[in-house]
């Protein structure tokens, strides 16, 4: 038994340590588009003038685009990253980790109609209000996608074709439980009063610990001034 809960505590830490290096792999990214978000308000007399004559009078759209397209969407690089250390932990294909974490996301993802009957999807699901989700989502992604695989629950085609038309093939099995499963998950949330998994997340778990650090750094900040 001791041996058993000690295997499973290095598993979880060496889990741990894999979303963090997806994380953190993706840092550069957040980085430039959080500078992008610094050249529209660079406190500087002057400053917004002086784009303004050389850029327009819509010059901050310039850097706000590249910001969007990062910062904005964090949690779809987050993804990509922690997707691809938990695939290289386990051992499986690593593309395929990813395309199942991104069928993951989208299903729990709504869809927004206009009034015109265009359909899309919210970005600000993707920026750094739905981190929590792309990382529960994600690491029960691979790790379903994992168990299915390393379960031999696939498809096996002769050794004579060649894996580039086998490959696909043997991931049908895993990416259609996938879609079943997280299917049914979007279908309970919608049921619920938050109505998506997004929602759910946020209030129930971001949220309160987005409060709990807030206050810690107030108490910290009050203390340090008494």
């Amino acid at each position: 038994a001791y041996e058993m809960s000690a295997s499973l505590v290095g598993s979880e830490m060496c889990i741990r340590d894999k979303i963090k290096e997806g994380f953190f792999g993706v840092m550069p990214v957040i980085i430039v588009g959080s500078l992008f978000l610094l050249f529209t308000s660079i406190p500087i007399n002057g400053y917004s003038e002086l784009m303004t004559g050389l850029l327009g009078e819509n010059w901050s759209q310039i850097f706000m685009v590249p910001y969007r397209m990062s910062y904005g969407i964090m949690s779809i690089y987050v993804v990509v990253g922690i997707a691809r250390s938990l695939a290289h932990f386990y051992k499986v294909d690593t593309r395929e980790s990813i395309v199942v974490s991104f069928i993951a996301i989208f299903m729990l993802t709504p869809v927004l109609v206009t009034e015109d009957g265009l359909k899309g999807l919210p970005l600000d699901n993707f920026s750094a209000s739905g981190l929590f989700l792309a990382i529960i989502t994600t690491c029960l992604a691979v790790e379903i996608f994992r168990f299915v695989v390393q379960k031999g629950w696939t498809i096996k085609l002769p050794d004579s074709v060649p894996q580039n038309v086998a490959k696909p093939f043997e991931a049908l099995i895993p990416v259609a439980i996938i879609f079943i499963i997280f299917n049914f998950v979007r279908i309970g949330f919608e049921m619920t009063s938050f109505k998506s998994a997004q929602n759910f997340i946020f209030t129930m778990l971001q949220q309160p610990l987005q409060s709990i650090g807030s206050t810690s750094v107030s108490y910290t900040h009050l203390r340090a001034h008494e």
